[in-house]
C-alpha cells in the first residue's frame, strides 16, 4: 500500500537560483524530518535545460547545508506539471504563467510568498540574478520564511503518516 510520493516544485525564471535552493532547502529538511514520501524539484519558466546553479546560490546553500552540486536546470512541460502536487512561484509573473498555459493544472499552482491562499497579493522572491552576494542572502532569508507555512501543511501530511 505505497503511496506514491507527494511531489513539491519550486518555479522561478531561470531554475538557476532561487528555485533550486528552496528545492534543495525543503529537501534538506524533509528528510530531516524523515519525510519519506516528499519528492521535490525545481524549473524555469524561460526554459533553461541543463545550466548549473549560479555559484553564488551554490556557495551560499553550502553554508546552510544545502547541496546543489547536481542541479541543472530544466524548462517546464505538461508532463512535469502533470506529476506535481504543488507548485509555488517565486513571483506573481510565474504563477499567472503557469495557470494560464496549464489551466487544468491552476488549482495546484501558488505563490510561495502567499500559500495556502490561492491569491496573488503575498511577497515576491525578488530574483538575485547579476546582484551581489548579500542580496542572495537576503533572497535565502526570504525563500526561508516563506517556506514556513508550506512546512505546516507539509508536516500535517507526513507528520501524521509516521
Amino acid at each position: 500500500m505505497n503511496q506514491p510520493p507527494y511531489h513539491v516544485s519550486f518555479i522561478c525564471s531561470g531554475n538557476i537560483c532561487r528555485s533550486p535552493f528552496a528545492e534543495g532547502l525543503l529537501r534538506k529538511i524533509g528528510n530531516d524530518r524523515g519525510w519519506d514520501g516528499l519528492k521535490v524539484s525545481s524549473a524555469g519558466t524561460l526554459g533553461i535545460h541543463d545550466s548549473p546553479c549560479d555559484s553564488v546560490t551554490l556557495a551560499l546553500g553550502v553554508e546552510r547545508g544545502v547541496n546543489l552540486l547536481a542541479h541543472r536546470s530544466q524548462g517546464i512541460e505538461e508532463e512535469y506539471m502533470a506529476s506535481c502536487d504543488l507548485v509555488l512561484g517565486m513571483g506573481v509573473a510565474h504563477v499567472e504563467t503557469l495557470r494560464e498555459v496549464f489551466p487544468q493544472y491552476a488549482d495546484r499552482v501558488f505563490l510561495l510568498g502567499s500559500y495556502p491562499d490561492a491569491a496573488l497579493d503575498g511577497e515576491e522572491i525578488p530574483d538575485p540574478i547579476g546582484r551581489d552576494e548579500a542580496t542572495f542572502q537576503d533572497v535565502h532569508d526570504a525563500i526561508e520564511v516563506a517556506l514556513h507555512p508550506v512546512l505546516h501543511v507539509l508536516g500535517k501530511r507526513f507528520d501524521s503518516s509516521s
